[in-house]
């Protein structure tokens, strides 16, 4: 019992269980198809002799088979079909006859369609009504005389005038009566001569005036002599066109900004003074022009009576500047410039551009050069820029170009290729705007992040546009 449970259990035998079960199943369906389609399946011929099944109780004798069938039939048939052809025969002698000779017909001829004919119509040629020729009125002899211009005395003598006159010789009058004259032939009248307009002389056009090319009004700004004035012209391009006034103040620097173009003056005389500016657009073939006046007025009273009471070299304001003590000595210590150290110097130069002493830096940054000492990156990047406020513009060069040689890892190098682009396209002797380009294209290409990458496109698109992409 025990091992009927684990046949019953183990899945071997759950496996062959269902496998037969499957396969006995698959058989029973195939046997059952079988049987149906032999049941539906249609009879075929008997070609064997079936035997007649007679009644009950009689012997059953074998069928005839097809041949004798036909036989038998044939035999039965052919009196009948003999006889039939005999009569046909008979009926068809009786009613043959022979034929005649066909009559020949003639050729066919194509129809034609019946054409009633036409008599012929006599026409009448209709005529048109003759239309009356215009009849040209045609002035007398007399009125074309009339109507000639009288000749000019002296133009022509008077047997020229009769071989050119188109009329016959007039006739003495008398009292027999005139045979009609005859029609004159028809005269053709030439179109009138056009009347020229008389020509008017052409006046040349004036250029324009001076004041008339200034587009804006002029403004004005007081100031006292000697001070420096700042004047802001708005946009980029503006040139100072200068003045040959005696008196007239000085240009100390240009300087571009984002937007704006400054100017830096200094007024050496008394009076009012005309500063032009111009600015050209040379892709619109355009120019404009900006006036300024300066009216510089004279010294205060009180400072003047100041001066003539203590010199000539009495200072106007403050205490007085030396320039050569300054030069030489350093916060009253008495040390000279000249024997200072190179660390001294350093300190001293960054001392001074603290305080504003521009002349004491410029001779100690020197004396720091011509010894082969180069300064601190920002003390040599202030000194430039100290020079190019004072218009050194070769020296302001010369300073941040050695700035980039002597310090090429040091933060701040977008700046001064800025500041060289600008320097290099301000208006001097130093100007090349290749160098230019070449600064603000290092700005824009190498330091995406710079706070001059705007500055720097805008110029350089001026510049392709106004100097290098002229079309």
């Amino acid at each position: 019992m025990h091992r009927w449970d684990l046949l019953l259990t183990s899945d071997l035998f759950r496996y062959r269980l269902v496998g037969r079960v499957f396969f006995t199943a698959v058989v029973t369906l195939l046997v059952f198809l079988f049987v149906a389609c032999a049941s539906t399946a249609p009879d075929e011929p008997e070609t064997a002799p079936r035997l007649v099944q007679q009644e009950e109780g009689e012997d059953l004798e074998p069928e005839a088979t097809e041949p004798e069938i036909a036989t038998e039939i044939a035999t039965e048939i052919e009196p009948e079909i003999a006889t039939h052809d005999a009569e046909m025969e008979i009926s068809d002698r009786a009613e043959i006859s022979p034929l005649r000779d066909m009559p020949e017909q003639a050729a066919p001829e194509l129809g034609r369609p019946d054409i009633p004919k036409i008599e012929s119509i006599e026409t009448t040629p209709v005529r048109e009504p003759e239309r009356a020729a215009p009849e040209l009125i045609l002035p007398s002899a007399e009125e074309l005389v009339d109507s000639l211009p009288d000749p000019a005395p002296d133009s022509m003598s008077m047997s020229e005038q009769a071989d050119r006159s188109p009329l016959a010789p007039t006739t003495p009058p008398s009292d027999a009566p005139q045979a009609p004259r005859p029609t004159a032939p028809p005269v053709a009248v030439s179109p009138p001569t056009p009347i020229e307009p008389p020509a008017v002389a052409a006046s040349p056009i004036e250029p324009p005036s001076e004041a008339e090319q200034s587009s804006a009004p002029a403004r004005e700004l007081d100031t006292r002599v000697g001070e420096e004035v700042s004047v802001e012209l708005p946009g980029l391009g503006w040139i100072y066109l200068g003045s040959d006034e005696p008196g007239a103040p000085e240009l100390l620097r240009r300087t571009h900004h984002s937007e704006t173009t400054e100017f830096v003056f200094r007024t050496r005389g008394e009076g009012s003074h005309r500063l032009r500016f111009q600015r050209q657009d040379l892709a619109l073939g355009s120019q404009e022009t900006q006036d300024l006046v300066l009216n510089a007025r004279p010294i205060d009273d009180s400072v003047r009576l100041s001066q003539e009471a203590l010199g000539e070299d009495a200072p106007l304001e403050g205490p007085e500047i030396d320039a050569e003590r300054d030069s030489s000595e350093l916060d009253g210590s008495g040390a000279r410039i000249a024997d200072m150290s190179p660390e001294e110097l350093h300190a001293a130069l960054e001392l001074s551009l603290q305080e504003g002493r521009d002349i004491e830096a410029e001779e100690i940054l020197q004396r720091l050069l011509d010894a082969g000492y180069v300064p601190e990156a920002s003390l040599l990047r202030a000194g430039a820029e100290r020079r190019a406020e004072r218009g050194e513009i070769g020296g302001a060069i010369d300073l941040l170009e050695q700035y980039l040689v002597e310090y090429p890892s040091r933060s701040g190098r977008d700046h001064v290729h800025y500041l060289l682009g600008s320097l290099y396209e301000a208006d001097s002797e130093y100007r090349n705007m290749r160098e230019s380009q070449r600064h603000y294209g290092i700005v824009v290409n190498e330091y995406p992040r710079s706070r001059y990458i705007n500055a720097s496109q805008r110029r350089l698109n001026y510049q392709n546009r106004h100097f290098f992409e002229i079309r």
